[in-house]
C-alpha cells in the first residue's frame, strides 16, 4: 500500500512537470511580488482606459465644433465683405442718379430707381448686422471651445501619465494584457501548489516506504524508491531481477577479465625478475608503488 501511494505520487509529479507552463519563472516571480496590488490595479487600469477613450471622444467632438465655429466665422466675414462691396456699388449708383436725374425727362424713373436702391441698401445693412452678430457669436463659441479643449487636453495628459505608470509597473501595454497575465498567474499558482503538496506527500511516503523496507534488512532499500512498480507488479519484479542478473554476469565477466590480466602481469613480472635479477629489488619496488597508488 505504501509503495502504491508513492507510485501514484510519482506519476502525479511527472504529469505536473510535463505540463505546459502558464508563464515563465520570471513572470511568475514578478506577479507574485505584485499580486497583492494586481486586482485593484487592474480595476483602476481598466477604468483609466475607458476614461481615456471618453476623453478622446470629447476631444474629437470639440475639434468638430471648433471647425464648425471657424467655418461659420469665415462665412460671416465673407458675407460682410460682400455686403460692403455691394453697398459701395449701390451708393455709387444712387449718386449717379441724383447727379443726372433732374437733367433728363425720365426724372420719375430715376427717382424710383434711387428709392429701390435705398431700400436695397437698408436690406443689405440689416444682413450686414446679422452677419456681424454671427461673427461675434462664432468668435465667442470658438473661444469657449478652445478653453474646453485645453481643459480636456490637461485631463488627457494626466490620464496618459497614469496609464504609463501602470504599463511600466507591470511591463504590459494594455489592461487586457494585465488581465491575461493575472489569470495565467492564478492558474500557475494552483498548479505549483498542487506540485508542492505532491512533493511533500511524496517525501513522507518515501520515508514510510524506507522505514518499512528496512525491516526486511535489505542491503540498499533506497533503490526501491524509484522501482515501486516492481513491488506492485510481479512481472516488473521479474524484469528487475533479469536486469540485475545480466548486470551481475557483466560484472563477473569484467572481474574474470581483470583477474586474468592480473595473473598475466604477475607472470611477466616474475619473468623480468628471473631474467634481470640485479634489477629485482627495483622492479618489486615499482610494482609495490603502483599497487599502493591503485588502492588509494
Amino acid at each position: 500500500d505504501c509503495a502504491k501511494a508513492v507510485h501514484l505520487l510519482e506519476e502525479d509529479k511527472s504529469r505536473y512537470e510535463k505540463k505546459k507552463r502558464h508563464m515563465s519563472d520570471a513572470d511568475y516571480a514578478k506577479m507574485e511580488r505584485l499580486s497583492e496590488d494586481a486586482h485593484d490595479s487592474l480595476t483602476r487600469l481598466q477604468e483609466a482606459e475607458q476614461y481615456q477613450e471618453a476623453i478622446r471622444n470629447d476631444l474629437s467632438r470639440l475639434e468638430n465644433e471648433k471647425q464648425a465655429c471657424l467655418f461659420r466665422r469665415q462665412e460671416a466675414k465673407t458675407a460682410m465683405e460682400n455686403l460692403r462691396g455691394m453697398a459701395v456699388f449701390f451708393c455709387i449708383v444712387i449718386l449717379l442718379i441724383m447727379q443726372f436725374a433732374f437733367e433728363m425727362q425720365t426724372q420719375m424713373g430715376y427717382i424710383l430707381t434711387a428709392a429701390v436702391c435705398a431700400i436695397a441698401l437698408v436690406a443689405m445693412y440689416m444682413k450686414y448686422m446679422d452677419a456681424a452678430q454671427e461673427d461675434r457669436l462664432s468668435s465667442g463659441s470658438l473661444n469657449r471651445v478652445i478653453l474646453l479643449q485645453n481643459r480636456v487636453k490637461i485631463r488627457y495628459v494626466n490620464n496618459t501619465n497614469l496609464l504609463d505608470y501602470y504599463y511600466l509597473k507591470f511591463g504590459i501595454s494594455s489592461g487586457e494584457e494585465l488581465k491575461s497575465l493575472l489569470e495565467a498567474y492564478q492558474a500557475e499558482q494552483v498548479e505549483r501548489k498542487k506540485l508542492e503538496q505532491t512533493m511533500q506527500e511524496l517525501s513522507f511516503g518515501q520515508e514510510d516506504l524506507i522505514r518499512i523496507l528496512k525491516k526486511y534488512r535489505l542491503h540498499d532499500p533506497m533503490i526501491w524508491l524509484h522501482q515501486t512498480g516492481a513491488i506492485l507488479d510481479p512481472k516488473e519484479m521479474v524484469e528487475v531481477r533479469h536486469a540485475m542478473i545480466l548486470r551481475r554476469q557483466q560484472l563477473r565477466k569484467q572481474m574474470e577479465f581483470n583477474t586474468d590480466n592480473a595473473e598475466k602481469a604477475q607472470e611477466q613480472i616474475k619473468k623480468l625478475v628471473t631474467e634481470y635479477p640485479k634489477y629485482a629489488a627495483q622492479i618489486l619496488k615499482m610494482v609495490s608503488a603502483y599497487e599502493e597508488k591503485a588502492e588509494s
